[in-house]
């Protein structure tokens, strides 16, 4: 059973004895438990019936809210991914939720890393559970041999290393395979009761090739048993330059099975899109995420790919060309993070005075991309250049003193660690 091992997420009941006042949750504690507990087997917030142990998401301050409501979405968009290892599990015995050992018995150091597990097959989490200072929690994170995507950086890292990383609350040690296909459910996602198969959302990360099955079958029955489930092979190969995702025929069937289903192709960290083709069609780019087209999501730093609904017993290849553009690794990480810091200066901010011009577009990189795309390589050096001035500009300011250094101490938890 330890496959389907769980949590009480933000703890089920206090220690005996407890003053009044000390008898309520750690909001920073809920949030990396919830983290936690969203690449755990099963996600439960379950405790003792204690007025004082109240978890609903909206009885914390808004960045507390925020968090959990991402990371309970997370999970759901997540939901094929673990369905997927969840019959893996069923198969083989082999848990969704694994030691490092299990895929690095040669190595020491995936026996002596107590903190990290796998995630199905192509994730590695490294959960924060220390409490952090100033809002920024270090961790060390040992990466298995091979290459992998940093998901809350938006780079590729080579493994077979030691690494350290700071985390804001809102961010969670994630790694993915280079080159893997993450099988997901839309953002617009409310409940599992909503699946029928007829949406299909597959992330493709950077630098590598992979092999893949997404499984399915009615959901609610014994039928998967016998031979009511299928599974939908999967080939990719991504690199700086260009991507291939081939989707092949679906091989079974299950009562209720959708015929055909709209496909979203993401590629992370990716540049702008030069050509798009799919089964031999070209795409062109649409500034809204239509069907039949493709479209830049200049926060994300994601090309998406809208294919209409395609009959699911007949292949689908896509192939894209990126711009060539080395500075897009990270970048997403470093636009993210300096978005907060600007964020939390405006909040700060001595009126009337204005905020720099240079410090205005900073914090907003990703809605220059949204609104001019084609100009992506001019915003990322205009961008680069102004984040090196952007200190300078503050410290000229009449924020402050105390602004000042905060702001200062932000900015510089932004740094290249690769």
């Amino acid at each position: 059973l330890y496959g389907y091992w769980s949590h009480d997420i933000g703890g089920h009941m206090f220690a005996d004895g407890l003053a009044p006042e000390q008898r309520k949750i750690d909001p920073e504690l809920y949030v990396r438990w919830m983290q936690f507990g969203a690449f755990s087997p099963i996600l439960r917030t379950h405790s003792a019936k204690d007025g004082n142990l109240r978890k609903e998401p909206w009885r914390f301050s808004p960045e507390v809210l925020s968090t959990l409501r991402d990371t309970v979405a997370l999970r759901y968009q997540l939901a094929p991914y673990i369905y997927t290892a969840s019959r893996q599990a069923y198969d083989t015995g082999v848990s969704i939720l694994r030691p490092l050992y299990y895929a690095w018995p040669d190595q020491a150091q995936a026996y002596a890393e107590r903190g990290q597990y796998m995630f199905g097959d192509d994730m590695l989490l490294a959960p924060v559970t220390k409490a952090g200072k100033d809002g920024v929690t270090q961790t060390s994170i040992w990466l298995p041999p091979g290459q992998w995507y940093d998901s809350n950086r938006g780079e590729t890292l080579s493994g077979g290393r030691t690494i350290v990383r700071d985390y804001l609350l809102n961010e969670i040690p994630l790694f993915v395979r280079a080159g893997a296909v993450i099988p997901m459910n839309p953002p617009s996602m409310q409940n599992l009761q909503q699946v029928d198969g007829s949406k299909l959302v597959l992330r493709v990360m950077p630098g590598g090739t992979a092999r893949t099955r997404l499984y399915e079958d009615a959901g609610d029955s014994e039928g998967y048993r016998g031979d009511a489930h299928s599974f939908t092979p999967m080939t990719s190969a991504r690199d700086t330059r260009q991507a291939q995702l081939t989707v092949h025929p679906r091989e079974g069937r299950y009562p209720g099975m959708a015929a055909a289903r709209q496909v979203t192709i993401e590629f992370p960290a990716a540049t702008l899109p030069m050509s798009v083709m799919v089964n031999g069609a070209t795409y062109s780019r649409s500034d809204d995420p239509s069907q039949g087209s493709w479209h830049y999501d200049g926060n994300a730093l994601t090309a998406r790919v809208v294919v209409p609904a395609i009959a699911a017993d007949v292949p689908l290849t896509v192939q894209v060309a990126f711009a060539p553009d080395t500075r897009i690794e990270g970048l997403a990480y470093r636009t993210k993070r300096t978005a907060a810091a600007i964020a939390w200066l405006k909040d700060h901010w001595p009126a009337p005075e204005p905020l720099p011009d240079d410090v205005s577009r900073a914090g907003q990189f990703g809605q220059l991309v949204d609104y001019d795309p084609e100009r992506l390589t001019t915003l990322i050096a205009e961008f680069d250049q102004r984040s090196t001035r952007l200190v300078t500009l503050v410290q000229a300011s009449r924020a402050a003193p105390e602004v000042k250094a905060e702001f200062a101490r932000r900015m510089a938890m932004i740094r290249d660690e690769r």
